[in-house]
């Protein structure tokens, strides 16, 4: 497969990167981060001496990879003619996805930059992002979405907002106190339909990970194969507020709330909802049982709505 990924990437070169000569030759590194454990080999490409690569290569192992490469491709090119130019540029530009040998493998430009490493102990895994990458890491989520709504509604109009928390029942079997659970929090869904929510461009996996930074910026996030349009910010929102441990009122999330013109009230309902999406969304597709990573989102979904119910109708 290499030898065919080299000769795409040759016979393309003058296309790709018209400023730089063709290379003497090319230089292949497989990623080691669990990328056959995701179900995908993931190759990054260099050119010569180069010590940062050019390209990265993406080859899906399943069929459900296959259908997640071809949504990631479709979404990027989508997403990118939306966001103004600095914004765009800090997400992958996809360049070629074809079979080769009877594969998908699907090739992008690679971004600049390095992941920010987190602190894993016995009590869970702790993001170090400083106060400073929190700010700039909302406000490129800010740009996403600001700049991707197509449409704002009520919480009423929604046809089936609270989807994920039903959809638990069909993965696990819900003790009574989750089923009571789910019930308080559609009548919190209730007191707050005439609220407004954006329809807009979910990322679908935005923690910490998936950010990259260089010379102090984010210079690139990656990984958009759960990405969909037309969808509600709180997965994006929720996700990076638990990845880096930030609290649901901090301050922090004031300017990204008031430039979305999102009610605080509607991201402490929201988060529970994104906690059951996580959980659900890879059974629903591979209609298998849920893995162990799911029930840690389950257990988590127990204790946020709980909190919430409990604030909310005490």
């Amino acid at each position: 497969m290499i030898e065919l990924v080299r000769d795409i990437v040759m016979d393309n070169w003058a296309t790709w990167f018209p400023a730089r000569h063709r290379p003497r030759r090319l230089r292949f590194l497989q990623s080691a981060h669990n990328s056959q454990a995701l179900g995908r080999i993931l190759l990054f490409i260099f050119a010569d001496r180069d010590f940062a690569p050019l390209l990265l290569a993406k080859i899906p192992l399943s069929e459900h990879g296959h259908a997640q490469l071809y949504n990631e491709h479709a979404r990027l090119k989508e997403v990118r003619q939306m966001l103004p130019r600095e914004v765009a540029d800090t997400i992958p530009e996809p360049l070629f996805l074809e079979r080769l040998a009877g594969e998908p493998v699907g090739i992008e430009r690679a971004l600049s930059g390095f992941p920010v490493e987190s602190h894993t102990t016995a009590h869970g895994r702790t993001c170090l992002l400083s106060k400073g990458q929190l700010e700039k890491a909302l406000w490129w989520l800010a740009e996403l979405h600001s700049h991707t709504t197509v449409n704002r509604l009520t919480l009423g109009d929604l046809p089936a907002p609270l989807a994920s928390l039903r959809a638990l029942g069909n993965w696990y079997e819900l003790s009574v106190v989750e089923k009571r659970l789910i019930e308080r929090l559609g009548t919190l869904a209730d007191e707050l339909a005439g609220e407004v929510v954006p329809l807009v461009y979910q990322h679908g996996d935005f923690w910490s990970g998936n950010i990259l930074w260089h010379r102090g910026r984010v210079s690139g996030v990656i990984d958009w194969e759960h990405a969909k349009p037309g969808s509600l910010p709180f997965l994006d929102l929720g996700l990076f507020v638990q990845d880096t441990s930030t609290p649901l009122d901090d301050e922090l999330l004031r300017p990204y709330l008031e430039r979305m013109d999102i009610s605080t009230r509607l991201v402490a309902l929201f988060w529970p909802v994104a906690l059951a999406d996580m959980a659900t969304r890879e059974c629903s597709i591979t209609n298998e049982e849920p893995t162990r990573t799911d029930h840690y989102f389950r257990r988590l979904f127990s204790e946020v709505a709980e909190d919430i119910a409990i604030r909310h109708h005490s």
